[in-house]
C-alpha cells in the first residue's frame, strides 16, 4: 500500500488484478466515507477520481508534477485517457485546492505553493 494511515474507522483498500480502482471507488462510496484518500493517480483512474470529487465527495490524491499548473495539465491528460472529450473547465470546477510540495533533503517536505480557485 502507498499510504500508511492509522486512524479510527479507517478502511484501507488496494487494487489488484481482480479488483480495479473503479471497483474500489464504488465500494468506498457505499461505505459513506467522510473523505476518500487516494495514494497517487497515474493514469485512467484519474477520470474516476475527478468524477467523485466533482460530485461533492471530499477526496484527495497526489500527482507527481512540478507546480500547480503542470499538475492540472497532467491530471487533465490522464482523465482524457479514459474520456477523450473531457473539458478542462470541468476539471477546474472539481478542484478545491492544489498544494505543491517538494522534498528538501535538509528540511523534509515543504509546501511551496497553495492554490485555491476563486469563486466567480
Amino acid at each position: 500500500a502507498e499510504l500508511n494511515i492509522s486512524r479510527p474507522n479507517m478502511v484501507a483498500m488496494e487494487s489488484t488484478d481482480d479488483c480495479s480502482f473503479e471497483d474500489l471507488i464504488a465500494h468506498s462510496l457505499r461505505l459513506d466515507p467522510d473523505v476518500i484518500v487516494v495514494g497517487e493517480v497515474r493514469g485512467r483512474e484519474a477520470s474516476r477520481f475527478i468524477t467523485i470529487a466533482a460530485a461533492g465527495h471530499p477526496a484527495c490524491t497526489t500527482i507527481h508534477a512540478d507546480g500547480k499548473q503542470k499538475s492540472l495539465i497532467r491530471l487533465h491528460r490522464m482523465i482524457r485517457l479514459a474520456e477523450p472529450n473531457f473539458d478542462r473547465a470541468e476539471l477546474d470546477g472539481a478542484i478545491d485546492a492544489v498544494c505543491h510540495v517538494r522534498l528538501d533533503p535538509d528540511t523534509g517536505r515543504r509546501a511551496l505553493e497553495l492554490w485555491e480557485p476563486q469563486d466567480t
